[in-house]
């Protein structure tokens, strides 16, 4: 069995910064189950909101995408779990 995620990143914030904003943009949306954003190189500035519910991160996705955060615009990206 598949799942799909529906994420949307935001690069070039600060972790601590972008974690606690993240949170507060997206909780109007539905429960939030974490917040995670990565310290690698790579990943740097990336940050993945999980929802407790799918209705939740799709109503999110649709209303964030492309919104300007932190001079960048969210990108929706898919993960297959």
């Amino acid at each position: 069995m598949h799942m799909v995620r529906e994420t949307l990143s935001a690069r070039g914030a600060h972790d601590t910064e972008l974690k606690q904003t993240l949170h507060a943009m997206f909780s109007q949306f539905g429960p939030i189950m974490d917040v995670v954003a990565y310290k690698t190189l790579k990943m740097r500035g990336q940050a993945f909101v999980v929802f407790k519910e799918v209705a939740s991160a799709t109503a999110a996705m649709r209303a964030m995408q492309g919104f300007p955060f932190f001079d960048k615009p969210m990108v929706q990206h898919w993960l297959e779990l």
